[in-house]
């Protein structure tokens, strides 16, 4: 059985207040194409569908038609789990629409799917809460579990509050639970993982909501099941397997770059072979569709202008970084903008020769710095009433 693993699609989300509406377009039809290409038997999604739990239109109505595109009207299976961006009760509001066309989505753990009969499979999840997949002869169980709260999962398994009780680490609380799904996997049965956490040792890139709250929401290798052939994680927008679980834990990371963090890495999916009993056969496909994050670093304004007015005509987002004795001028922005549309932030690192204007700065009072502001952007200088008014968003008590 082959299996594709993505997650992190974040649907919706904006770069620097860009929207991604077309790029996540076609990392989700790149997809397909690699699906039926590669022959993939079933999709699995590990989260973070949206951005935000309360997603836009647009953002739903790509979900619905890519992944029942992916499903082929039922010919391949498209497993979804929420992630912590996502409103569980959100993502399960369309479920049963969703079914017949071959997605099925959990929004939270144990959460059911009826027994359903396609050409080539049939899916429901056991009495132990696990999705089990029968195709071709083969029989996949996969352990799905989507992001779950520490004091949602308490009630899942069955814990009272007693201070003894709330001693166990949501680690162990996961094991547990992991643990109870994988009751169902057997030597003749493909098993699987598909959750949404965050693992120790995890690299983050920047551009997740945290999840860990200081290491309480930190989940140990140990609590994956040792019998699992394959574990498909969701969470860290960075690729990376696991420590302390060899080659059999991944993070895929998310399809686009969500920060200027995540300029350093290529995006991806993996791609699983697995037979029952057998060690799983793992193949990363990068993602050519991709428009990368670079960070530009310039020596001066002038080689900033010269970079920018080479990265002209190339798909691409650009962090600069410029070494300069003094702050650019609002016509020296905007002619770095015009030669290169995509840039999504300016910074400028003063050197040595500003020490003294640094100093003299930080001498001013907030009034002397938004007066000497305003004169330097609008060359004029701002009326009473609104320096009273920048004052008192400031919290200011200055009197004018």
């Amino acid at each position: 059985m082959k299996i594709l693993h993505t997650s992190d699609w974040h649907l919706g989300k904006t770069l620097e207040t860009r929207t991604r509406y077309e790029e996540q377009q076609k990392f989700i039809d790149e997809i397909g194409e690699i699906c039926d290409r590669e022959h993939i038997d079933v999709i699995i999604l590990s989260g973070d569908v949206y951005d935000t739990s309360n997603p836009p239109a647009a953002a739903e109505e790509m979900f619905f038609n890519s992944a029942t595109a992916l499903a082929k009207n039922g010919q391949r299976p498209v497993i979804v789990i929420a992630g912590n961006h996502d409103s569980p009760d959100r993502l399960m509001a369309a479920s049963e629409i969703l079914r017949p066309y071959g997605v099925f989505v959990l929004g939270r753990p144990k959460d059911k799917i009826p027994e359903m009969s396609f050409v080539s499979y049939t899916i429901k999840t056991d009495e132990n809460g696990a999705v089990a997949v029968d195709m071709n002869g083969e029989k996949a169980v996969i352990a799905a579990l989507p992001y779950v709260s520490d004091r949602r999962i308490d009630e899942i398994i069955g814990q009272t509050g007693e201070d003894e009780e709330n001693a166990v680490s949501y680690s162990e609380k996961v094991k547990e639970l992991l643990g109870k799904m994988a009751e169902s996997f057997s030597d003749d049965t493909i098993n699987i993982v598909s959750a949404h956490l965050y693992t120790v040792g995890g690299e983050e890139s920047g551009s997740e909501r945290s999840i860990q709250l200081g290491g309480s929401y930190s989940v140990g290798a140990d609590a994956f099941p040792e019998k699992a052939q394959y574990i498909a994680l969701g969470h860290l927008h960075r690729p990376q397997t696991v420590p302390g679980l060899g080659r059999k834990a991944y993070y895929c990371g998310s399809p686009l770059g969500y920060s200027r963090d995540e300029a350093a890495y290529a995006k991806a999916v993996n791609i699983v072979s697995l037979k029952a009993g057998e060690q799983a056969e793992i193949e990363k496909i990068p993602l050519s569709c991709i428009k990368p994050i670079e960070i530009l670093k310039c020596t001066s304004i002038e080689d900033a202008m010269e970079k920018c007015g080479a990265e002209k005509d190339r798909e691409s987002y650009i962090y600069l970084e410029i070494e300069a004795d003094r702050p650019l001028s609002m016509e020296e922005i905007r002619k770095l903008k015009s030669l290169k549309a995509d840039i999504m932030d300016i910074r400028v690192i003063l050197g040595e020769t500003d020490t003294v204007a640094a100093e003299e700065r930080e001498r001013l009072t907030l009034k002397d710095s938004f007066i000497d502001f305003y004169k330097k952007y609008r060359s004029a200088e701002p009326d009473g009433e609104l320096i009273e008014l920048f004052l008192s968003v400031m919290g200011e008590e200055e009197v004018l």
